[in-house]
């Protein structure tokens, strides 16, 4: 099945907020990944917008995952599911745009392509505790 071009957005972002674990947030990561890998991805504003937000939430959504999950202390989380998560929490509380089930869902199949094939029912656990908290609000 082809993936959408919004899913291969989101594979791009999950990516570049990766390197940027290890780059830091002073080199272009952005606009090398969307130059070098982003051919399928025919507009990178949703991209840009998906990375713009997670990085200016990036406290507030980390509060969250640790509020989903506490049993969990973000230290303890894979890389990886982090980094999904906090696409997916961005998405959620947000990105209007995008129904909060569509966002758990493409959430977890990239934690199939990308991490551990069990880390997705972790993945899906937490966001769907996030939807429900926002849910009860």
């Amino acid at each position: 099945m082809a993936k959408s071009a919004r899913h291969r957005a989101r594979i791009l972002v999950m990516q570049v907020l990766y390197a940027l674990e290890f780059h830091g947030e002073k080199s272009d990561v952005f606009s090398y990944v969307m130059n070098e890998f982003g051919d399928d991805v025919p507009d990178d504003s949703f991209a840009r917008k998906i990375f713009e937000g997670v990085s200016e939430y990036r406290d507030e959504l980390d509060k969250i995952i640790k509020k989903a999950a506490p049993e969990w202390p973000l230290e303890k989380i894979a890389l990886m599911d982090l980094t999904i998560l906090r696409i997916g929490v961005y998405e959620i509380m947000y990105n209007d745009e995008v129904p909060d089930l569509v966002a758990i869902n493409e959430a977890i199949e990239i934690t199939k392509e990308y991490g551990g094939y069990n880390n997705s029912k972790f993945i899906n656990g937490v966001l769907s505790n996030v939807m429900h908290s926002k849910d009860s609000k």
